[in-house]
């Protein structure tokens, strides 16, 4: 029989074999362990990283609504921001009372101005700030959002047909032009009255929308008609639901000097396509110090070949057989008036009126000053333009018919004369200075 023995050696080298086996193990467990922890660790961190980089997100559009509304109210800017290489900055410590974030906002001095605004949120990784910035392009919106806009009433006389039309859209126009057969039913005729009444309609044929301040009413004719183009054109008369309100409030701003200086008109006989012209506006800023009247010309009539403005310092008057003519290519601007809203100034014009050869609205423009109390428009050519006078009251008759926007103390339409908005004047809402163009993340 053979008796099987283990050496002391032999148990002391199973132990060791035994407890490395268990060291090993709890090395891998721990390793497994620490991994773990490691990668939630990490996970957290990323977790609260990507939470701060959504944060400086709207840190960032906050400090672009403070810089959107600055620059309606002043540019320069006012209200704490600096001057630095021709960009305005402010920085805003700890707005929505989060001491963790703030901003920094860029308004570059041009016109239209360009705003930069940069959100930092407190990182978690470091102790820094995450960061993220938005760049936004503005632009200046037309001045006209409204077809007809006065201060008190506005008043219909005859079979007056107003409606719209998009000179920039194919849809809505021919060859940028008013076209009977494409007439749009967007334009409003808009009171900041609230008396009673604050628009008649009359007889009138508004295909769109009337407004006036609370309170104020709008009255109409036994034919007298607001409403889209089914509404109207079907005969039907009073006012379509949902085209008549009584929500305005918006403010309409004087118009101020231009400039104090420039180029005379220049007087002379010039010939163009066979007509003979008195009067010439041959530099950009022409200057008048004095009331204008074509009839003093010798062939009482104005020719604009250029991008050209005019500013008469007192009264503009059109009359008998004078007129004006904007050739294609050209544009105009009409300043006329002072500042002094004492003043008794005008602008009439009648006869051969003004006559826009490039068809389109927005490059013709009369201005009028606080001191221009009344404009009348009653030539034979058609109106293609805009008036901006918040102080005269306007009356527009005969037989051709108004293009563009107008706004005025008051409006008077009168014989029956119709007048075609073009909605490409206007922005849509309100009299902003500056509406957003683009927005981009840098």
């Amino acid at each position: 029989m053979i008796v099987s023995r283990f050496k002391p050696s032999q148990a002391k080298s199973t132990t060791a074999s035994v407890l490395m086996i268990v060291l090993v193990g709890l090395g891998i467990t721990c390793l497994i362990i620490g991994t773990f922890m490691s990668l939630s660790s990490q996970r957290s961190l990323v977790s609260a990283r990507s939470l701060a980089w959504n944060d400086a997100m709207p840190v960032a559009e906050a400090g672009l609504e403070e810089a959107l509304t600055q620059i309606q109210y002043a540019m320069p800017p006012t209200n704490g921001w600096t001057l630095t290489n021709n960009i305005y900055t402010k920085t805003r410590a700890s707005p929505f009372n989060d001491t963790n974030v703030y901003y920094v906002a860029n308004i570059l001095n041009t016109n239209p101005p360009i705003i930069t605004v940069t959100g930092f949120v407190h990182s978690p990784l470091d102790g820094g700030y995450i960061y993220r910035t938005i760049q936004v392009n503005t632009k200046q919106p037309g001045r006209f959002p409204y077809g007809v806009l006065s201060k008190g009433l506005i008043t219909l006389s005859g079979s007056s047909r107003l409606d719209s039309f998009a000179s920039c859209d194919p849809n809505y126009s021919t060859n940028g032009a008013y076209d009977p057969a494409k007439a749009h039913d967007q334009i409003k005729l808009a009171s900041l009255s609230s008396a009673t009444p604050a628009i008649k309609v009359g007889t009138g044929k508004i295909l769109g929308y009337v407004d006036t301040s609370a309170g104020g009413t709008v009255t109409y004719g036994s034919s007298g008609s607001v409403g889209d183009a089914g509404w109207v054109n079907g005969g039907t008369a009073g006012f379509e639901s949902g085209h008549v309100s009584s929500d305005m409030n918006i403010s309409i701003s004087d118009a101020t000097t231009p400039y104090t200086f420039g180029t005379a008109p220049l007087l002379t006989n010039f010939t163009y396509n066979a007509t003979n012209y008195g009067v010439t506006l041959t530099a950009t800023t022409n200057y008048y110090n004095g009331s204008f009247s074509y009839i003093s010309q010798s062939t009482k009539a104005m020719l604009v070949t250029n991008q050209a403005s005019f500013y008469v310092v007192g009264s503009f008057t059109i009359s008998g057989s004078g007129f004006s003519y904007i050739a294609p290519g050209g544009t105009l601007t009409l300043y006329v008036g002072t500042t002094n809203a004492a003043g008794n100034d005008s602008v009439t014009i009648s006869g051969g009126g003004i006559a826009n050869g490039t068809g389109n609205a927005a490059n013709f423009s009369i201005i009028c000053l606080p001191s221009v109390k009344t404009v009348t428009y009653s030539g034979s050519a058609q109106f293609v333009g805009t008036l901006y006078a918040p102080e005269a009251n306007l009356t527009m008759s005969g037989s051709a018919d108004g293009v563009g926007a107008l706004v005025a103390n008051t409006v008077t339409m009168s014989g029956g004369m119709n007048f075609h908005y073009d909605e490409c004047l206007g922005s849509g809402s309100g009299f902003l200075k500056y509406i957003v163009l683009s927005w981009k993340e840098l």
